[in-house]
């Protein structure tokens, strides 16, 4: 396992850890572990990335989110931030 891999690791279970010690309701923690999810996709894909860069795609990601009120929407955005008012 590389460096990457470690720390995705780590990370995952740590946020994952973090549901179970603060637990919120069952929209919160789905919209907490799925963007969770992604941002470990995206440390994989930005490894090589400068700072600067990163910054700006994540901006880009955060634009792009998409609010939702039931956990089933999640399903729907797969490939986006998600996040409840």
């Amino acid at each position: 396992m590389n460096d990457g891999e470690k720390a995705i690791s780590w990370a995952e279970k740590i946020t994952s850890l973090h549901e179970k010690l603060m637990p919120n309701n069952a929209l919160e923690e789905a919209m907490d572990l799925h963007n969770n999810e992604l941002g470990r996709i995206y440390f994989g894909e930005l490894e090589n990335t400068s700072e600067e860069e990163i910054v700006h795609f994540l901006k880009l990601k955060m634009d792009e989110a998409i609010k939702i009120s039931e956990v089933s929407e999640i399903q729907n955005h797969r490939h986006n931030l998600v996040y409840i008012v």
